[in-house]
């Protein structure tokens, strides 16, 4: 997505490069600073002991790649990208509001068993996912708008953006909090 993106100055000559199996230098680059970010964050948040994000993230990831797929069209009509256009059914719908409902719902629970601290936590929490959402929403209208669309390697980059920035904030918040010891 990023030789694509980086490297094309027309939405077809993008998809061209896009569609070519070779990886190129802002390929490479954007690879190489995704897994050091990605391995930082979670590390920080492993140290800090809350957990959830390390759950949450993924979930988060893959919900942006779905509501990029709801709320916009294929680039192309071939390609695994035009291959997810179809709706999903009402089963597919409630599995990702379930998985959603589990992620956030941990906090709940706590809070309606009166566990200390679970207001606060579970405000957090519910900020980090309404944070995934707003990225998930930029990143998929930044990624799609230069192609007219999206494909399958731009809901590959939707998931690990969001799922990259969700770890940062939680990352962050944990060394706000004094969960990693600088």
């Amino acid at each position: 997505t990023a030789d694509g993106l980086l490297g094309g100055s027309t939405p077809e000559r993008r998809l061209e490069i896009m569609s070519d199996s070779a990886t190129g230098a802002f390929g490479v680059v954007t690879v190489g600073l995704m897994v050091v970010a990605q391995v930082v964050c979670v590390a920080i948040v492993y140290s800090s002991r809350d957990w959830w994000a390390l759950g949450a993230a993924p979930v988060a990831g893959r919900l942006a790649a779905s509501l990029c797929v709801f709320t916009r069209t294929p680039a192309r009509a071939e390609g695994l990208g035009a291959s997810a256009a179809r709706r999903p059914t009402a089963i597919g719908v409630a599995l990702a509001l379930l998985a959603l409902a589990v992620t956030l719902g941990g906090g709940a629970f706590d809070v309606l068993i009166g566990r200390a601290g679970a207001v606060s936590w579970t405000i957090t929490h519910a900020a980090l996912a309404l944070f995934a959402l707003a990225v998930a929403h930029v990143t998929c209208r930044g990624l799609t708008r230069p192609i007219g669309g999206y494909t399958g390697d731009t809901l590959g980059a939707t998931i690990v953006y969001v799922e990259t920035a969700t770890l940062f904030v939680a990352a962050a918040w944990a060394v706000a909090q004094g969960g990693w010891p600088l």
